[in-house]
C-alpha cells in the first residue's frame, strides 16, 4: 500500500510533456507523502497488516513472529510484545524510513541548487516569482 504513492509519479515522470519544475513538485509531494505516512505509522499500519493477513489467509498462510534469540546476527532482532508490533517495528518503520532516504538521495533539489537556480527561467515561476537570481548559476557556468 505504501508503494502506492510511487506508481503515478513513475508513470509521470515518464511522460514527454512534464517540464522539470512539475517533476519536482510532484517528487517533493510523494516525500512529503512518504514523511506523513511515517509519522502515522501506529495509525496506518494497523490497516496495511490487517490487509496483508487477509491476503494471506486465503492462500493459507497465518502470520507469525518469527522466534527471537539474544544475540541475532542475519536479521534484526527488535523486541515486540505483539505480532502487529513486531512487524511494523521490524519491517513498516525500516522500509519507510529506507524509501524515504533514497527519494532524498536520489530526487535531492537541495544539491543541486546552482541547476534549480534555472528552474526560475520557467514561464510559470517567472510569474509567480519575479524576485528569484540566477546569478549563482551564471557565474557557475560561465566557463
Amino acid at each position: 500500500m505504501c508503494l502506492s504513492i510511487l506508481k503515478p509519479l513513475a508513470i509521470k515522470l515518464q511522460n514527454r510533456d512534464i517540464d522539470v519544475y512539475e517533476a519536482y513538485q510532484r517528487i517533493e509531494d510523494v516525500k512529503s507523502d512518504i514523511q506523513e505516512m511515517r509519522n502515522n505509522i501506529d495509525t496506518q499500519f494497523h490497516e496495511w497488516f490487517n490487509t496483508a493477513s487477509q491476503l494471506a489467509r486465503k492462500f493459507g498462510v497465518e502470520p507469525r513472529m518469527p522466534r527471537t534469540l539474544r544475540r541475532q546476527q542475519h536479521r534484526s532482532n527488535v523486541e515486540a510484545d505483539d505480532l502487529v508490533e513486531y512487524y511494523r517495528r521490524n519491517l513498516a518503520i525500516p522500509f519507510l524510513d529506507h524509501l524515504s532516504a533514497k527519494m532524498d538521495n536520489y530526487f535531492n533539489y537541495e544539491s543541486n541548487k546552482v541547476l534549480s537556480s534555472f528552474l526560475c527561467l520557467i514561464p510559470k515561476l517567472l510569474v509567480s516569482k519575479p524576485d528569484s537570481s540566477i546569478e549563482e548559476a551564471f557565474k557557475f557556468y560561465q566557463e
